[in-house]
């Protein structure tokens, strides 16, 4: 710690420390959460689960700060729970395919683990990414989404990504935005 009346560096023998880090919603989920009709709570993270419909889910920092681990879980519950409402057993083919709305580490973890499963990965990254090869996983770089629809079948999103239009359906839609570190003031 810095000794400010003094000069120099001081120490202090302590039993804890804990650092603190502000975490907000990524600035591009506003958006996203127009396009899809969801309201934030009053931290701009979605309220709950039952406000995304059937079919989206959430994972990850998304839906809050949370740690890695945790992170990458909520990316195996939603692939779960997608298997469980397309009434599918995850060894049959052919696998579901899944759209990640992702951004960041967050995005590309959350992305990596769906494939990894054996789902067919549309991961359209909202940021600029380059995650490694992956099978089962599409990858969309430098996405602007522009509509999100949706039948009683699947979503279809429209999106321009390296100066193309491109328009994908999925099984389902995972948000996986994750969060931006506040400044300290």
């Amino acid at each position: 710690q810095e000794d400010g009346e003094r000069g120099g560096r001081a120490a202090q023998e302590v039993g804890n420390v804990v650092r603190r880090v502000g975490l907000a919603p990524d600035s591009d989920s506003s958006d996203l959460f127009g396009l899809l009709g969801i309201k934030p709570d009053q931290w701009g993270f979605p309220n709950d689960d039952e406000s995304l419909g059937e079919g989206i889910y959430f994972a990850g920092a998304a839906t809050g700060p949370m740690d890695i681990l945790s992170s990458m879980q909520t990316g195996i519950i939603a692939a779960q729970n997608i298997a469980k409402m397309l009434d599918i057993i995850p060894n049959i083919q052919p696998y579901p395919s899944v759209a990640i709305l992702g951004n960041g580490d967050e995005g590309v973890n959350v992305a990596r683990s769906i494939a990894l499963q054996g789902y067919l990965v549309k991961f359209l990254d909202l940021g600029n990414n380059e995650p490694e090869d992956f099978e089962n996983m599409e990858y969309f770089p430098h996405s602007q989404l522009l509509e999100i629809s949706r039948t009683s079948e699947n979503f279809t999103v429209v999106f321009d990504s390296a100066d193309d239009r491109i328009s994908v359906q999925a099984d389902a839609l995972v948000v996986a935005t994750g969060v931006k570190h506040l400044q300290q003031r």
